[in-house]
């Protein structure tokens, strides 16, 4: 996170990030990040080139509105 704060969804964990924080998953974990009241701006980085490689899963984050991202099985 380089500004911000966020609550970042991590299978069935929630995680209060703020600014300078870090936070690393594998590509096969169900994930969603949600914007604190200040917004957020981060990086991430991935190996994937197959937009086919990931999926919507919607609802998954009850709380949030829209979808979670979560691997392709």
């Amino acid at each position: 996170m380089t500004r911000g704060s966020a609550r970042i969804k991590v299978e069935d964990e929630i995680v209060e990030l703020g600014e300078w924080d870090a936070i690393r998953f594998d590509k096969d974990t169900m994930r969603a990040a949600e914007a604190g009241p200040d917004g957020v701006e981060y990086l991430a980085f991935g190996a994937g080139t197959d937009p086919r490689d990931s999926e919507v899963a919607p609802g998954w984050w009850s709380d949030q509105h829209g979808g979670g991202i979560s691997p392709s099985g």
